[in-house]
């Protein structure tokens, strides 16, 4: 077994430091493009007291308990996730 001695001067530190909050950014990111199994480009049908709001759209992402979808006239709708149901279309 073979180990490496790394650099541990303040450049070396803060570059590995900096890497690592990218890696938390990047996945951060992933978690916003998703919800409860709907990933961005899904067909998505959005509900609001049981009634169809604006038909089917397209799933972009959860923002801040909001969910970004795209409509079919494709206009940028964002949803309080608090007054909404979300079914995915077939």
């Amino acid at each position: 077994m073979s180990f490496e001695r790394r650099c541990e001067c303040d450049v070396c530190n803060r570059n590995r430091r900096r890497r690592r909050e990218e890696v938390r950014e990047l996945r951060n990111l992933e978690g916003r493009r998703r919800l409860n199994g709907l990933r961005e480009g899904d067909r998505i049908t959005v509900f609001s007291g049981g009634t169809a709001i604006d038909g089917t759209g397209v799933f972009i992402r959860v923002e801040d308990g909001f969910l970004v979808w795209v409509d079919a006239a494709a206009t940028l709708n964002v949803t309080s996730l608090d007054v909404i149901s979300v079914r995915r279309v077939g």
